[in-house]
């Protein structure tokens, strides 16, 4: 004879225990999980309630910090002066100072020269010279097409 389903048996310990439905469980659990989204929504809508009060009517929540103020009383008198600081760093002197300047113009000066020599203003010349030639005979190719056909429109 089988245990009904209702019912599980231990093996371990040679009972036979009684099992709760399955359905039990679900429906225990969907009412947990009810319960906690409405406390939150609650709890989410109170805090933003209570936003919304504290913008709408913020001297309502904080009297004092709009409360009139009274006039200014006097200054009262300074007081003790402490222990003077230890001296700081010693910075260069203006020679030093001038001959690292020079020195870095010098290395500044030089790379210019090489750069120039590099990309070449010789190179440059003969760039637009070569330009130059090339739309010379571009003129004189124009000037032979207007001579050979009179109805080009030059």
């Amino acid at each position: 004879m089988e245990p009904p389903a209702s019912v599980t048996h231990d093996h371990r310990i040679g009972k036979v225990t009684p099992q709760e439905p399955r359905t039990t469980n679900v429906v225990n659990r969907t009412r947990a999980l009810t319960a906690i989204t409405a406390v939150s929504l609650i709890v989410a809508c109170t805090a933003l309630g209570l936003v919304v009060s504290i913008a709408a009517n913020p001297q309502g929540w904080f009297p004092g910090a709009y409360a009139q103020q009274g006039d200014k009383g006097p200054s009262g008198d300074p007081g003790p002066i402490g222990p003077q600081g230890p001296p700081g760093p010693v910075g260069p002197d203006a020679q030093t100072a001038v001959d690292d300047l020079s020195a870095r113009m010098d290395d500044l000066e030089t790379r210019v020269d090489d750069l120039e020599n590099e990309t070449g203003s010789s190179t440059l010349v003969s760039d637009v010279g070569d330009l130059q030639s090339s739309v010379d005979g571009l003129q004189s190719s124009v000037d032979d097409l207007c001579i050979y056909v009179p109805d080009a429109g030059c």
